[in-house]
């Protein structure tokens, strides 16, 4: 009997979007090269501590993310209040992220020279492009600097990913539609109440790797170590060949 959907990649979109088509009533199959599910998702433990190597905390801003944490019975595990500071690792030493606009112009993570980079920052003007990588962006509007020791380390916690493949647009719409109202982010942040985001850090017990848990364990199909090798149509079904043999 065919399946009604294959899904190729155990990352976390593919463990949700079988998930959900699961609960649909779909006889879904679950497709994986690797030897674990979670894709960028990896939570070590020692102790009493928790190191996640990839994105560190969901920030939940919609319904759809609690619903799927209800759904789950995820033993949630919500951020400290202490979890406001945050420090890089530069020359030796713990240094703290700046919270406010105006302390990253006495923060030692910058020089002298991007500081003035800053300063510049207000009489930037919106990209010609439709699009841009972050990385791209963030040069452009505050310098190397900024995005080696600020963008960088935030765009790897959320996504676990390398700012220069990422799309500004697609990856941080608001920061996009703020240039493209006001030209200059510094301006933008003056101007608007709220530039972060709303919703909640949250986690759970034992790391993120324990939603990667529950959503395989909802799975009843699904195989690792299986790699997509060709897609293709056979009558009215589409085979998809792998390593570990066709299906329908």
């Amino acid at each position: 009997m065919p399946y009604d959907v294959i899904v190729v990649g155990g990352g976390i979109t593919g463990l949700v979007t079988s998930f959900y088509l699961t609960l649909r009533g779909k006889r879904v199959l679950l497709l994986e090269k690797s030897h674990r599910w979670g894709g960028n998702i990896r939570t070590l433990s020692e102790g009493d501590y928790i190191f996640e190597e990839g994105p560190q905390t969901i920030l939940a801003n919609t319904p759809a993310v609690w619903d799927l944490i209800k759904r789950l019975n995820a033993p949630l595990q919500k951020a400290d209040s202490s979890s406001q500071l945050r420090f890089i690792y530069k020359g030796g030493k713990l240094i703290p992220i700046p919270l406010k606009p105006w302390e990253f112009f006495t923060s030692p993570l910058v020089s002298f020279k991007g500081k003035l980079k800053l300063l510049k920052e207000f009489f930037v003007k919106p990209s010609p492009k439709e699009d841009e990588s972050v990385a791209e962006f963030t040069v452009r509007h505050f310098g190397e600097e900024f995005l080696k020791y600020f963008v960088q380390p935030f765009v790897s916690g959320i996504y676990a990913g390398d700012a220069r493949r990422l799309s500004v647009r697609y990856a941080f719409p608001k920061l996009y539609e703020m240039e493209r109202r006001y030209g200059s982010l510094l301006k933008a942040f003056l101007k608007e109440k709220r530039v972060a985001p709303k919703g909640e850090l949250i986690s759970f017990v034992g790391g993120l790797s324990t939603l990667v848990k529950l959503l395989a364990e909802k799975i009843e199909e699904k195989r690792l170590n299986t790699e997509v090798l060709l897609i293709e149509k056979s009558g009215n079904l589409y085979k998809v060949k792998t390593t570990q043999g066709n299906f329908f």
